[in-house]
Parts: structure tokens; C-alpha cells; sequence
């Protein structure tokens, strides 16, 4: 389902700080600091942080599967 077209820029921080937390977690999931999860804890609670986690853990896998079957995914 889609809203309209993507906004030129973020503007709600805990959307920013998710994505932010997508970014690191493909970059290198060992390596997010501990200042990063102090501001995220900020702004979501326990149970937000592990969904966003499974979720983020989830589309990345959906991808790399993609990317080993070199599936044509629209």
C-alpha cells in the first residue's frame, strides 16, 4: 500500500533512527555502538527495538536470498 510519493527527506526522528539502525545492522551487525542503542532506547521501547531487529534481520535475509538466486525481483 502506498501513501503517495517518498518525501524528499525524513522528518520524524524515530523513522530516521530505524533506518539509521537498518544501515548499520547491513553494514555490520557486531558493530553497533553502545551510544547508538542509548539513543535508541530514547525513542523506542525493548519490545520496539526487537521487532525492528527480527523485521530488519528478515528483509535483509529476503535479500541476500534474492541476490544468491539472482531472482528478478519488481
Amino acid at each position: 500500500m502506498s501513501f503517495g510519493p517518498p518525501a524528499e527527506r525524513l522528518s520524524d526522528e524515530r523513522t530516521i533512527l530505524a533506518v539509521g539502525l537498518a544501515h548499520m545492522a547491513k553494514k555490520d551487525p557486531h558493530g553497533i555502538h553502545p551510544d547508538s542503542w542509548t539513543e535508541l532506547k530514547q525513542h523506542f521501547s525493548e519490545r520496539e527495538l526487537v521487532e525492528l531487529c527480527y523485521i530488519i534481520g528478515h528483509y535483509n535475509g529476503m535479500q541476500m536470498v534474492n541476490i544468491l538466486l539472482d531472482t528478478d525481483v519488481p
